[in-house]
């Protein structure tokens, strides 16, 4: 990875700090942004984002000792920290007369190109790692390795990772939250594009050092935090043990981004389906939000077993291939039988919990199982969706395989 130079190299020449002064004044931007943006136009990459003056503030120390006299309350009002009850997930099916077309979602994505790559760029340098892109053909074999040499290396971030919802996610999020336009989906989707931190989850050093970049970046102006969101299982105890990031450091965050931010938002809540991570919401070029995640491997890969589920029961749509468990979700429709969906909340939670308790470098991959004497239907078990999942991975890597053979056996043809 290219290690950029310092932004202060800037000021080493007056003549030219004053002709970018004038420019900038000409254009009506400060002329650190202005200089910023030219640098940027210029190649010289997207992570010369000037540092500020004063990242150390002594009348803080004395701020922080006068708070220990306040209110746990009254500490989380200061930092605009809300407590909100778990988020109860909705039955309610897509109305189709509210879903967004596909060519716009399209459109969305391109717009958020740039974004995207000053996201996953100045990750990668807070980070000092390279982002892995999901829709990289190779990402699979990638991932594995990364995560393998690093979990051996005893690393606190094992990986990173980053995506742009596709469009069919994007057109049919918009439908369910009934927005119409570009302006919409950008003032309201906070996560069209997203960064993913794969801690070690062994001990809390993985938190520690996570947090201290995250806050070095807010206050040296890499990033903007707008938001941050703590979301805990119930089905863990004490919760907050299993916190990727200390309560504490994340008010740390919060206070120095609140200084920066237009808006900002702070809420923790336990989720009535059980997940657990930390996201960060960022503000990027052009209104964009991005999102950062901070969560371990083993909660990651499940998370992507229990997405499947969850756009069945919201009535998203089920991804492609996934048509025969339909029936299943029917039958665990809240309003067809609400003993059944409560089983499998309690079922998912407890999956969820599993998952938070495992050591990164333990083996073994099953999930949870169904327990018995369940009402929950048999193709539901996790493990059965994850071995639908790797037969439809393996179905589509054949595809692409016999692709590539056609067309080298095109080649040759051609050649000959």
């Amino acid at each position: 990875m290219i290690t950029l130079p310092k932004i202060s190299f800037l000021n080493r020449n007056i003549k030219q700090g004053e002709a970018a002064n004038a420019n900038a004044k000409a254009q009506n931007r400060p002329a650190h942004i202005y200089i910023y943006d030219t640098l940027k136009n210029n190649n010289f990459g997207t992570n010369l984002a000037p540092l500020n003056k004063d990242t150390v503030s002594f009348g803080n120390a004395a701020q922080r000792k006068s708070d220990a006299k306040l209110t746990r309350a009254q500490k989380d009002a200061q930092i605009g920290k809300e407590r909100k009850s778990p988020k109860q997930r909705s039955g309610k099916k897509l109305d189709p007369a509210y879903r967004s077309s596909l060519h716009l979602a399209s459109v969305i994505r391109e717009d958020v190109d740039f974004a995207y790559r000053r996201l996953r760029t100045d990750v990668s340098s807070i980070f000092n790692m390279n982002v892995l892109e999901t829709d990289d053909p190779h990402f699979s074999v990638k991932y594995e390795t990364e995560l393998m040499q690093n979990i051996s290396d005893q690393k606190p971030v094992l990986a990173l990772t980053s995506r742009k919802k596709s469009a069919k996610s994007l057109a049919e999020k918009m439908g369910h939250m009934k927005l119409t336009s570009k302006r919409d989906a950008f003032e309201n989707i906070h996560d069209i594009v997203g960064v993913r931190i794969l801690v070690s989850n062994s001990d809390r050093k993985s938190g520690e050092y996570v947090a201290d970049r995250l806050l070095k970046a807010v206050k040296d102006g890499w990033i903007k935090i707008s938001e941050i969101e703590i979301y805990r299982n119930p089905a863990l105890f004490p919760d907050d043990k299993y916190d990727y990031i200390r309560e504490k450091r994340l008010d740390e965050i919060a206070a120095e981004s609140k200084k920066k931010a237009k808006e900002f938002k702070y809420v923790t809540r336990k989720t009535d389906f059980g997940y657990s991570a930390v996201h960060f919401g960022v503000d990027l070029p052009n209104g964009i939000k991005g999102e950062i995640q901070v969560i371990s491997p083993k909660v990651a890969a499940f998370k992507e077993i229990e997405d499947i589920c969850y756009k069945g029961l919201s009535g998203k749509g089920l991804p492609t291939g996934y048509g025969r468990l339909k029936p299943a979700f029917d039958k665990i429709d809240p309003e067809v039988d609400i003993e059944a969906y409560e089983e499998f909340a309690a079922y998912t939670r407890q999956a969820y919990a599993q998952e938070r308790k495992k050591r990164s470098k333990d083996k073994g991959s099953a999930f949870l199982s169904i327990p018995e004497g369940s009402k929950i239907p048999p193709r539901l078990d996790f493990n059965n969706i994850a071995k639908m999942r790797l037969a439809l991975e393996d179905s589509r890597r054949e595809k692409e395989a016999q692709k590539e053979r056609e067309n080298a056996m095109k080649l040759v043809e051609h050649i000959g």
